[in-house]
């Protein structure tokens, strides 16, 4: 018995919109979509192994009752460990919503975090100093 993937499916307002959101912003590529042609009820994409899948609101609060009363961005975060944090913020700082600039945190990453279209936070870290190895 083994999990082998977990991929978040964040409801969206425009599943067309979040697609094109990740794809020229963070380099994602989508590989599936429900139906084939735009106006999706939900689509995946990925990047470098990692996917994120995008449903449509009323369709995720449909499939799942309990979601019935939540609203978009949900207080859902993301924390994204990458190399080049500095070059990904000179990537994005033109491009995206910065709500924290690029810092040092206290406990030892260099981050920045973005609030997307639908008002989920991504933080982009990196260990710039990574103690010596043993």
């Amino acid at each position: 018995m083994q999990i082998r993937t977990l991929t978040p499916n964040l409801m969206v307002s425009n599943v067309a919109e979040a697609v094109m959101y990740y794809t020229q912003n963070l380099g994602f590529q989508m590989i599936d979509s429900v139906p084939a042609n735009p106006p999706y009820d939900w689509a995946m994409v990925s990047v470098e192994g990692v996917a994120l899948m995008f449903q449509a609101e009323a369709s995720i609060k449909e499939e799942f009752a309990p979601l019935q009363n939540q609203t978009l961005g949900g207080g859902l975060s993301f924390y994204v460990r990458v190399n080049g944090v500095k070059e990904w913020y000179e990537r994005l700082q033109n491009k995206a919503t910065i709500i924290n600039e690029l810092r040092e945190s206290t406990y030892g990453m260099t981050e920045f975090s973005i609030q997307d279209l639908n008002g989920f936070v991504l933080t982009f870290a990196e260990n710039l100093n990574p103690p010596p190895q043993e």
